[in-house]
């Protein structure tokens, strides 16, 4: 199946997948906005890497997701059951993976077809960062090779750039109680 294009195929250097991610968010109200600072003091004190981190406001709630490895979250699970405020205020989301496109060169324009692509091809994007040389997205890791070919599709890789085929994803099944 072939997607929509973009009008300009602007390069990129290389995709790179990374897989077993689970989404963490908190949602506090304004006036009781202590969950996420005990929350991440857990996860330093158990040595838990943060692979994404956002943070959104308005009037009433804040809102915090943060991704972590997969393997990191029976001792998520143990903290949420020892607490019922955070029981109450985190959601999990897990089977994901990231998908990182380098480099974008500070190009803003890049973002914008990136999110075409994947749009174009219904690739669900559950949170997004960018660093000084990459766009990173969250989507489900069943579907991280249907992004890459909507990258492939709307933008020019090098001519060595062997697209990266994932053999499986594992998926942890973690039971609640």
């Amino acid at each position: 199946m072939t997607g929509i294009q973009t009008e300009e195929k602007l390069s990129i250097g290389g995709i790179k997948f990374t897989e077993n991610i689970a989404l963490l968010s908190i949602t506090e109200p304004i006036d009781k906005a202590d969950t996420a600072p005990l929350f991440f003091r857990f996860l330093s004190e158990n040595e838990i890497n943060i692979f994404m981190l956002s943070r959104v406001m308005d009037e009433q709630a804040i809102r915090t997701d943060c991704s972590i490895s997969e393997d990191d979250l029976d001792n998520i699970y143990k903290l949420i059951f020892s607490s019922p405020e955070l029981k109450e205020r985190l959601k999990v989301l897990h089977g994901l993976g990231a998908i990182s496109i380098y480099p974008h060169k500070t190009r803003m324009k890049l973002l914008g077809k990136i999110l075409f692509a994947f749009g174009n091809r219904k690739i669900p994007v559950y949170n997004m960062t960018s660093s000084i040389s990459s766009f990173t997205f969250l989507t489900d890791c069943n579907r991280l090779n249907k992004a890459a070919e909507a990258l492939e599709e709307n933008f020019r890789l090098p001519e060595n750039h062997a697209p990266f085929q994932k053999l499986f994803c594992i998926k942890h099944v973690h039971k609640q109680g």
